[in-house]
């Protein structure tokens, strides 16, 4: 029988302050805030308590350059003056806004039913910011852009808040977001719920580490650094936390980042961020000090900090004692961390040495999430229950994070790619579904979804079912092309290792450059998102320029098209494969 872990609840205490742990306010985008480019150089938040702390302890505070040419810290294409979005207008008529549920920096969260169907949802408003001459102040515009962008993407994980919609009007925006109804991993795991009896075991509390991994993983593989992860942002999707999926939410400061780039803007909640975010230096490893605070937390019930720096600080954040900044980033940066013998003896040895290295001050011993992923503890979960690697479910998210550009660029590939026998794809996804086609090859959506909810393999509901149903295209059958549904199977890594993947993306960049002038306009990524009838929602199009413009000119050259295509590929093990689960 696996081991329980007990995990008591600290004292509570209210307070206003913005460093307590139950108002962990993200210190991003406060005090007086810049952004520019300057020589290839990002600048943000001037975050003066900090500076005060290494200019004691250090000669000089350390900044470095993003690359050259770097897309800054947000995907922006053209920063002209602008009223609007272009996101969709009518959101009264499609929904009912019902109670506040939460609120934070930059709005409040509602829930919201869909008039049509009754179905609730949880809906982000955020009201607009504007500077002079009545336009949206540059700065929100990006922030606003940056949200939205990222969570069209990723929340296509089943461990992200799905994202289904967005909307505005002169006043504000709101982001439509699957409703999670069992609570924070803080609320869950540190201060349960006296009516939720369920006693988390040492494997429980593995795969919460480990689907939190998978989200940094995934987010990282994807070029997006988080800078905000805390036990507060992780949901539980439902009150059943012996088998709810944990999701990860808000995104709000987290920024477009490659491996290889440095940020020197400051941003996150001050008890979880990095000591190299102190320092203004840090890349995306930064995320996995982060995710190790968390994952400290959720094994031994306290804070890590220790010793002359840390011990007083670590107490009082835990019984709700309104906590200095100063104090919380001098313990950050030079406490001791608690890995004793008396704080981990009846824990998990792996987990230990995973948390020890996952909270190494130095950035380059820390390992990268995709590596924490192959660490023996958590690998050791998967062999437990004899996981499989590879299922249709995980395909179906990977094709999700892939944004509607790439989508549909990879639909038109795998029509030109007949040659290629990509119908072996499809072949193995009907195995692993265990339905057969229509004679025509087609797939009906009715019989997907029986099998991804009522057939016994996956441990999805049925609006999770539908989401991952969405990203492949149904004619008016409600059948699913066969090419479609190989465009979602296909392991691309493989084909792009071939002589034939510039072939083929010169044909699919030919067939959508309608004016042969060498370059994707407006008119013609339209055309190939939507057809000739056109997009419902113009951020549509400027939301796929955005993603793979590079220099910034509003068209997509054959470079931009073919580095858009073949970065940011995902592994498969950074998605939640639901299969169910031997109790």
């Amino acid at each position: 029988m696996a081991n329980t872990l007990r995990l008591s609840c600290p004292p509570w205490t209210e307070s206003t302050t913005t460093t307590h742990r139950r108002n962990n306010t993200c210190i991003g985008y406060i005090h007086h805030h810049t952004y520019h480019q300057q020589q290839g150089r990002v600048s943000g938040d001037e975050y003066h308590p900090i500076t005060v702390i290494m200019r004691r302890r250090h000669d000089t505070t350390t900044t470095l350059a993003c690359k050259a040419n770097h897309q800054a810290m947000y995907h922006q294409t053209h920063d002209e003056p602008t009223r609007s979005f272009g996101y969709l207008c009518n959101f009264d008529d499609t929904y009912s806004l019902g109670d506040l549920i939460g609120s934070g920096t930059f709005g409040k969260v509602y829930k919201a039913v869909e008039r049509s169907t009754g179905q609730e949802f949880a809906v982000k408003r955020m009201p607009k910011r504007f500077g002079p001459g009545g336009m949206l102040d540059a700065y929100y515009v990006r922030r606003i852009r940056n949200e939205v962008d990222i969570g069209n993407h990723l929340g296509r994980s089943l461990n992200i808040a799905y994202v289904y919609q967005v909307f505005e009007d002169d006043d504000k925006v709101d982001i439509v977001m699957e409703l999670c109804r069992g609570g924070t991993l803080w609320d869950a795991i540190i201060c349960p719920d006296p009516e939720n009896t369920y006693e988390y075991t040492q494997d429980d509390v593995c795969r919460l580490v480990r689907d939190i991994l998978r989200v940094v993983a995934l987010c990282h593989s994807q070029g997006v650094m988080i800078r905000d992860i805390k036990p507060d942002n992780f949901l539980f999707a439902t009150r059943d936390h012996a088998h709810a999926p944990l999701k990860a939410i808000d995104f709000g400061v987290s920024v477009f980042c490659e491996e290889d780039e440095r940020v020197d803007m400051r941003a996150g909640t001050p008890m979880y961020i990095s000591p190299e975010v102190l320092r203004c230096d840090y890349g995306l490893k930064s995320d996995v000090w982060s995710a190790g605070m968390v994952a400290y937390l959720v094994l031994t019930g306290k804070l890590p900090f220790c010793g002359d720096e840390g011990e007083e600080i670590a107490n009082d954040f835990m019984h709700g004692v309104a906590c200095a900044n100063k104090d919380i980033f001098r313990a950050v940066l030079y406490s001791e961390l608690d890995f004793s013998q008396e704080t981990w003896k009846d824990l998990p040895s792996g987990a230990k040495d995973l948390v020890q290295k996952m909270l190494q001050r130095d950035a380059d011993d820390r390992p990268s999430a995709a590596e924490c992923l192959q660490h023996e503890w958590i690998v050791s979960l998967d062999e437990q229950q004899c996981r499989k690697q590879d299922t249709v479910v995980q395909r179906l998210q990977r094709f999700g994070t892939y944004g509607l550009l790439k989508q549909t660029a990879l639909r038109k590939m795998a029509h030109v790619a007949t040659h290629l026998n990509l119908s072996h794809a499809l072949e193995q996804g009907m195995e692993d579904l265990g339905i057969s086609a229509l004679p025509d090859g087609r797939i009906t959506k009715a019989d997907l979804e029986h099998v991804l909810v009522q057939g016994g393999q996956f441990d999805l509901s049925p609006l999770e079912a539908e989401q991952l149903m969405a990203q492949v295209t149904c004619d008016q059958d409600d059948a699913i092309d066969p090419l479609d549904w190989c465009a979602a199977m296909t392991e691309w890594k493989a084909i792009r290792d071939t002589g034939e993947w510039e072939q083929l993306l010169s044909e699919v960049f030919a067939s959508a450059d309608v004016d042969n002038d060498d370059a994707l306009g407006a008119g013609d990524v339209e055309r190939l998102l939507c057809g000739e009838e056109g997009c419902e929602v113009s951020d549509m199009i400027d939301a796929a320029i955005r993603e793979a413009d590079s220099d910034g000119d509003g068209a997509l050259s054959f470079g931009d098209f073919k580095a858009f295509l073949s970065n940011h590929e995902s592994e498969l093990d950074f998605f939640d494969d639901r299969l169910l689960r031997d109790e």
